[in-house]
């Protein structure tokens, strides 16, 4: 047994070729039939989906407590958090869709 390590011996360990942090879809394999921005877009309306649904009652909340000029905290702002959830669904659920394929483009 060596006791010489690799460094002393002058020969240097091979190292994986280094990937881009932030590879460009081009570059990738594409599987065949698959767009490449339809993950992304199914990733988008998950995120809108899931981001919506946890801050609907903390964005009515604000809203109430703005138009009705009374504290964020005070309970009435609070009543029926998830009332106009599915219009708000629909809306940012697209939008976040759109985004981030949109993103890629770029």
């Amino acid at each position: 047994m060596s006791t010489k390590d690799s460094c002393s011996s002058g020969t240097q360990p091979r190292l994986p070729a280094m990937r881009p942090m932030y590879p460009n879809s081009k570059d990738e394999d594409q599987s065949p039939g698959r767009p490449a921005g339809s993950v992304s877009f199914k990733c988008g309306i998950a995120a809108g989906f899931v981001t919506t649904a946890v801050l609907n009652p903390w964005d009515r909340a604000l809203y109430l407590a703005v138009v009705n000029e009374r504290p964020f905290l005070s309970r009435a702002n609070w009543r029926e958090p998830y009332q106009g959830l599915t219009q708000t669904l629909a809306q940012r659920s697209i939008s976040s869709g759109i985004y981030f394929p949109i993103e890629e483009m770029c």
